[in-house]
């Protein structure tokens, strides 16, 4: 009768076992029968089949013990004969019972006492004696029966350490966004500075008020476009990076939106910079005319000199043509008229300095008269004539040069501001993300487009260098590329926070790490490799990562997950694994989880937090959650985390 309830109620096998060996005391068959319950009540439990039952313990194991020194679990033999494996369990999810630092771990009878002392101290049946294991190849049956008591008994602990898990996410999204906003501001901060330190130097009006002077300040303002403001875009545009990513983020995790602080806002960087480019337009123009100003100074000092020193030659050759008189009068006269040439050429080398110094600055084919014209009243008409063809000629080639410059700058302008309309498209760009990513694609297209047309501007360029006129060029070639690439990096930048988002919005946000433990229990279990899972193979995947459930619970899974089918493949799987140990982050989940460290309690201690969490994230949630008598009050601290 027993027998007969064994094999057909409780569908035990039994291979060549009769009552009758039972009843003339035949041992072997006896513990065989024994084994056969022990398997069935035991270790079946966490599985239907028996092989897949022990790979699904083993991999418990292996699990909860990675990281002990000394410990490697591949069996259930030789994997345990030092003791140091079940040490390492109980420590694993009771510390306070046994300390695995303090083993020798050389000494394997005193290791499996201590753990087995530890086990009755728990509660924990223990069916071996020390010297069953220590240092010998111990039975495998047996083992299997002791650790599937480890098992059982700690199962519950995994569920909590999961819950730990989804907290120290959420507390490292937390950290994430809180370290963007961070950023964002010192980001900020920093573009604004190096704007106003550009303002500061375009508007500085220490300067010398010589031709020299005012050259050396327009040179200074000129060179803002090709230095100072590539690198104002870069900051720009690297603190509107990571304000995106921060709006981003938010959005990604139910996070409110973030309200820049106040003076730092994107839209403040953007008419900061406006303003500055205006600035320097303004101050390089007036700066332009107090050049041309004070050139001409000079030239109108210099021909006024002259002039007055032609009057006197004039007066003289008129004196000269008006003698009369006496013979010796007349020599009277031209005497006194040769000291008045010798007083007049004495004027003439005074004006050599001031001539030498327009040469100097390249304006002496500006002045109306020279040196050579005033030298002989000979020549006078001649090297006034002369003049003023090379003065004509000279005003033609400078006009020629302008014009060239202006059309260089005509084309360069427009460039420019194509940047700055692009930009502008580029932060007007809105709707949900699938449409935001069509967008900025269709931009980044037009921004190649239309960069691959600066080629057009490198031979004006060089043309205008040859000249020496690149200094009324406030943009190179180069200086426009680069405000094309720093467009095309804002674009990539915001459409892989695009994609980022897109995935999480779709619940297919996970870790590396959660993919490749989800990849090697779905290889490990699928015993017929053929990418699929059946009911119990999917039981043994949840029993590896600490879950307990039913034969019947796994084929509702599947038939849930497959619309009615009875093998479940590998992104399935993922899609499972994630609905089950990933669920969307929020208020409620977050608060289970604190509920969950602090054994039910309304209140976290210490203690707890430093049992679950990493001493930065310990630190971290104690300057964020509110003291109370016995720990600290999370639920105020989650409240202000979600939307």
């Amino acid at each position: 009768m027993a027998l007969q309830f064994v094999t057909e109620e409780k569908k035990i096998k039994l291979i060549g076992i009769h009552p009758d060996d039972i009843v003339d005391g035949n041992l072997k068959l006896t513990l065989g029968l024994i084994w056969s319950c022990i398997n069935k009540f035991q270790i079946e439990d966490i599985s239907v089949e028996e092989q897949t039952a022990r790979n699904a313990l083993l991999q418990w194991c292996k699990k909860n013990t990675q990281g002990y020194d000394g410990v490697n679990i591949t069996n259930f033999t030789s994997s345990w004969n030092t003791g140091l494996a079940f040490c390492a369990l109980i420590n694993r999810f009771r510390p306070e019972v046994l300390d695995y630092n303090s083993l020798d771990k050389g000494n394997s009878l005193e290791n499996c006492t201590k753990a087995f002392d530890a086990c009755r101290q728990l509660g924990l049946f223990v069916y071996l004696d020390p010297e069953d294991i220590a240092d010998i190849q111990p039975d495998e049956k047996s083992v299997v029966t002791q650790v599937s008591e480890f098992f059982h008994f700690f199962a519950g602990e995994s569920k909590v350490e999961a819950m730990a898990d989804m907290l120290r996410r959420t507390i490292s999204i937390q950290r994430e966004i809180d370290e963007l906003k961070s950023n964002y501001a010192e980001q900020a901060r920093a573009a604004l500075s190096a704007m106003g330190d550009a303002n500061n130097e375009i508007t500085d009006s220490n300067y010398e008020r010589t031709v020299p002077g005012i050259k050396s300040k327009l040179i200074d303002v000129i060179k803002y476009a090709r230095v100072a403001r590539p690198n104002i875009v870069e900051l720009r545009g690297t603190a509107l990076k990571t304000w995106g990513q921060l709006v981003t983020r938010c959005k990604a995790t139910s996070r409110p939106l973030p309200v820049p602080p106040q003076g730092l806002e994107p839209e403040t960087l953007t008419s900061s910079l406006n303003a500055l480019d205006d600035n320097a337009a303004t101050r390089r123009n007036s700066l332009s005319d107090e050049l041309k100003e004070a050139q001409n100074r000079l030239i109108e000092e210099f021909d006024t000199n002259c002039h007055n020193i032609s009057l006197h030659c004039d007066n003289v050759n008129n004196q000269c043509l008006a003698l009369s008189g006496p013979l010796e009068g007349q020599k009277d006269q031209l005497d006194q008229l040769q000291a008045t040439v010798t007083q007049i050429r004495g004027f003439v080398d005074q004006l050599q300095a001031p001539y030498d110094y327009l040469v100097s600055l390249k304006l002496n084919y500006k002045a109306k008269n020279s040196i050579t014209s005033i030298s002989s009243q000979v020549d006078k008409v001649e090297a006034l004539i002369k003049h003023l063809a090379f003065n004509l000629s000279a005003q033609i080639e400078e006009e020629q040069q302008m014009a060239r410059v202006a059309a260089y700058n005509q084309m360069a302008d427009a460039k420019v501001q194509e940047t700055k309309d692009l930009d502008q498209k580029i932060e007007s760009v809105n709707g949900d993300n699938e449409a935001k990513r069509v967008a900025l694609l269709d931009l980044d297209n037009e921004v190649s487009r239309r960069q691959a047309d600066v080629s057009s501007l490198v031979a004006p360029y060089e043309e205008l260098e040859r000249e020496e006129l690149q200094l009324h060029a406030p943009y190179t070639p180069d200086s426009i590329n680069t405000l094309f690439f720093a467009l095309s990096s804002q674009i990539h930048s915001l459409i892989s926070g695009i994609d980022a988002s897109i995935a999480a919005s779709k619940g297919f946000e996970i870790s590396e790490e959660q993919l490749s433990e989800y990849r090697e229990t779905f290889r490990m279990f699928d015993k017929d490799k053929n990418n699929t899972l059946v009911n119990y193979e999917l039981n043994a995947c949840l029993t590896a990562l600490g879950e307990t459930s039913s034969e019947a619970e796994c084929t509702q899974i599947i038939a849930k997950y497959t619309n009615g089918g009875k093998v479940m493949d590998f992104d399935t799987y993922v899609k499972f694994m994630l609905d089950r140990f990933s669920k969307a982050e929020n208020k409620d989940t977050t608060t289970e989880a604190f509920r969950a460290i602090a054994q039910n309690s309304p209140v976290v201690s210490e203690e707890q937090l430093r049992k679950f969490f990493s001493p930065e994230d310990v630190e971290y949630l104690k300057t964020q959650l509110t003291p109370v008598d016995g720990g600290y009050d999370f639920a105020s601290w989650v409240d202000t985390l979600y939307a």
